[in-house]
């Protein structure tokens, strides 16, 4: 009898230590990271917020590099990776049409014209986020590790510099979180919650950390993100407040508390965070780049997957679940990949603008008007599903070759 109790505690205790590992955990999210977290799935939009023509992907079962030109919905190329059976993130610029290629202690660049450039820095740990401009050649590379890598490129993906710099920035002050600003300098919210910022430049040539440092008057800063059109404003999140935060005259220019757990960090396009203000209300909050902003939504149990806002566009688009208790803390609508929903307002007014089913199974990424949908295939299968209406267009046996 003691041994049947002991094995039913064992097993108890063991079932209780499965649910607390994959349990919601907020080191795994967006906080004290710079720039967004990876994926193995390229952007479908612009910096500029407008969509893509083109897909990258890293395709596990052939474990190849795979890009599509989704207007014409064909395969572009295919491309070998070193490191293989890890787990491979991949970025893309559609006008240089150059592909950045990170796996654990590897990073390769494939130029214009598919050559690689294997290890143009040397880190030595698993690529957490990144920060990217390819407007201006500009990779920011951040590991687990707290390493922070720096690439410069011409216009083709052919690297003309690079440095690797540790976590200490200013006066043994380590990183916190961080973003890169329109203007090619890179801010850091430091562990005294001062900001630094950057200059890129400068740090290339002298390889070490040039920067200029100001104080904040915050406490405990783990998220921040650059204001479209305002180089010189940011969004921070700090302990109990979010803020606009003036990088010239070296203050918060308006702020609100935050009294709730947050569910959500995004950057896409115009950043924002959703914070759960109890298991009915969900406050989206925001910065029109004058002023902070708040909507509210009821949403009993349902969790947000990823959240868009575009303002030029007057549109708050979010992909959400009918189940409370996902993890949400990541901006990733992969999470969990059953009885999705993309619902999108009008942010003005908070009319609703479509409420669209998204297939089951499939790895997805989202543009303005429509859904890249990835499913698992042994031949290759993949989809591009309008938004707006119903039209589907499909790519077939892109991985028969492979075989």
């Amino acid at each position: 009898m003691v041994f049947k109790i002991s094995k039913t505690l064992l097993f108890a205790s063991v079932v209780l230590h499965l649910f607390s590992c994959v349990g919601p955990k907020l080191s795994e999210g967006d906080e004290n990271i710079i720039g967004n977290k990876l994926e193995n799935v390229s952007s479908l939009k612009t910096t500029s917020g407008g969509d893509s023509a083109a897909v990258v992907l890293f395709e596990p079962l052939v474990q190849k590099i795979y890009q599509f030109n989704l207007d014409q919905m064909s395969l572009v190329r295919a491309l070998n990776v070193l490191n293989l059976n890890q787990p491979h993130y991949v970025l893309h610029d559609t006008v240089g049409n150059y592909i950045v290629d990170l796996s654990v202690k590897h990073i390769s660049i494939f130029d214009k014209n598919s050559n690689p450039q294997h290890n143009p820095i040397r880190f030595f740990g698993k690529p957490l986020s990144a920060a990217f401009r390819p407007e201006l050649g500009l990779l920011v590379m951040y590991d687990d590790l707290q390493t922070a890598g720096i690439v410069q490129m011409n216009s083709n993906g052919v690297v003309q510099k690079s440095a690797v710099f540790g976590s200490i920035v200013s006066n043994d002050q380590t990183i916190a979180a961080g973003d890169l600003l329109e203007d090619g300098n890179l801010v850091l919210a430091l562990s005294d919650n001062s900001l630094a910022e950057i200059n890129i430049a400068q740090s290339l040539t002298q390889n070490n950390w040039s920067s200029l440092v100001q104080s904040t008057g915050l406490s405990e800063i783990n998220w921040v993100a650059p204001v479209p059109s305002k180089p010189r404003l940011i969004f921070i999140k700090s302990k109990n407040q979010v803020s606009l935060y003036d990088l010239d005259s070296h203050s918060v220019i308006s702020s609100v508390a935050v009294t709730g757990e947050i569910e959500k960090y995004s950057k896409s396009f115009n950043p924002h965070i959703l914070e759960r203000v109890d298991n009915h209300t969900l406050k989206l909050i925001y910065t029109n780049g004058t002023a902070i902003q708040t909507r509210v939504l009821n949403r009993k149990n349902k969790t947000i997957l990823t959240s868009d806002l575009d303002l030029t566009q007057n549109m708050w688009s979010f992909v959400e679940v009918p189940a409370f208790g996902v993890d949400s803390y990541s901006n990733n609508l992969n999470i969990y990949k059953y009885n999705r929903e993309i619902v999108r307002y009008r942010i003005s007014d908070m009319a609703a603008l479509q409420s669209k089913a998204i297939p089951d199974r499939a790895q997805v990424k989202l543009a303005n008007d429509y859904l890249f949908c990835l499913f698992s295939s042994d031949l290759g299968y993949a989809s591009k599903n309008s938004i707006l209406d119903d039209t589907v267009n499909v790519i077939r046996n892109f991985n028969v070759k492979n075989f």
